[in-house]
């Protein structure tokens, strides 16, 4: 019922009714790339869905049901379209009386909560404690050590193997040389 609700008040949305969000809105849905890509995701979840089905349900299920029930299941599709149809004539975007009144609204919820008292000794604290964070540790050591450092170490470290191995490259081509003027000699 639920589904079938959903499903009646998109389509009034979509092919009757009007719109009723904001202007600034956008409404422009002509993304090429977007919508193939998505009625690609479809297709594969739909073609998965049923592969997973007959591979899970080896032999499908027959349901047979009495008349009752399956009016009742008419039924309740009827009265979840009836309510998507209500659902989708209300006004979805109407002025908040308290948008009219700003000053006035901030401060009644200032007053009744009073966040400035409240909130003042954890906001300060955490600000302190972010300026010594910046102060000694992102312009102190943690630089030296943190990115840069790291990035400088694993190249000496490459470099230092890169010659390493070029050496025994070097060292192989010496002996096999060696190896064949042994050859030759005897």
């Amino acid at each position: 019922g639920l589904t079938v609700m959903y499903t009646f008040r998109l389509l009034y949305y979509l092919l009757f009714g009007e719109y009723n969000f904001l202007s600034l809105n956008l409404i422009n849905d002509l993304g090429l790339k977007m919508i193939k890509s998505m009625l690609m995701l479809v297709l594969l979840i739909i073609m998965s869905g049923s592969m997973l089905m007959w591979l899970m349900l080896s032999t499908p299920y027959f349901i047979c049901l009495p008349k009752l029930m399956k009016l009742m299941t008419l039924l309740v599709s009827f009265i979840g379209g009836y309510l998507g149809i209500q659902m989708s004539l209300m006004n979805l975007s109407y002025e908040l009386f308290s948008m009219k009144m700003m000053s006035l609204s901030l401060f009644f919820s200032s007053m009744l909560n009073l966040p400035f008292i409240s909130t003042f000794g954890m906001n300060w604290f955490m600000i302190f404690f972010s300026k010594k964070n910046y102060e000694n540790l992102d312009q102190g050591w943690f630089e030296f050590i943190g990115s840069q450092n790291i990035f400088n170490k694993l190249m000496n470290y490459s470099f230092f193997m890169q010659v390493l191995h070029k050496n025994n490259f070097n060292f192989f081509l010496v002996m096999m040389v060696i190896w064949i003027i042994l050859l030759i000699i005897i």
